[in-house]
């Protein structure tokens, strides 16, 4: 089994609503982000050829371009803005069958990338930072700093024989990510 580590913001409010979008102009996006080779992040369970429920990272994608094809919608290109301006992916979600496909900006902050372990390495690494999984699914990045700043630190990850995963947690945690209040999840 593997478990995905991510940069999350859920306590930072949004100034962008959901927006509604058609069918069409979903297959638009799906269409550009496929010639754009960018990764398109679908939900489990989802069909890879048109999902539904995905996320995907617009940060390098022209603010025209996106705004394009949705002909030049305000709601749209606020969203577009605002994920960019966070660092953060834009969510394309249907609720269920039957309703309407919304976008709107993420809360997963995509300036830092995601890391995926194995079950047996993730579980060093909460030995190593001292964190019951069971009893917590996320860690501020302050908090985490913190932990990661400790002179002893470094040593429980190299006992474990998971220095490379300090070092990049050490960096993951300098990662600037403005005003918002960051935190580190997994799942």
């Amino acid at each position: 089994m593997l478990v995905t580590f991510r940069i999350v913001d859920t306590q930072s409010r949004l100034h962008t609503k959901p927006a509604t979008i058609t069918a069409r102009e979903l297959a638009k996006l799906v269409a550009m982000l496929r010639d754009y080779r960018m990764v398109i992040d679908p939900d489990e369970g989802e069909i890879d050829h048109l999902p539904t429920n995905f996320e995907f990272n617009a940060n390098s994608i022209a603010l025209a371009k996106l705004s394009g094809l949705f002909d030049w919608r305000d709601d749209i290109i606020a969203i577009v803005e605002e994920g960019q301006f966070l660092g953060r992916t834009l969510r394309v979600e249907r609720a269920l069958e039957g309703t309407d496909i919304q976008l709107r900006v993420s809360e997963h902050i995509a300036l830092a990338s995601d890391m995926t372990l194995r079950e047996d390495t993730a579980e060093k690494l909460f030995a190593a930072i001292g964190i019951n999984p069971a009893a917590r699914t996320s860690i501020s990045i302050d908090r985490l700093s913190d932990l990661l700043r400790q002179p002893t630190m470094a040593k429980a990850f190299d006992d474990l024989e998971i220095r490379t995963i300090y070092d990049q947690l050490t960096m993951t945690v300098t990662t600037d990510c403005g005003e918002q209040q960051p935190r580190l999840t997994w799942a």
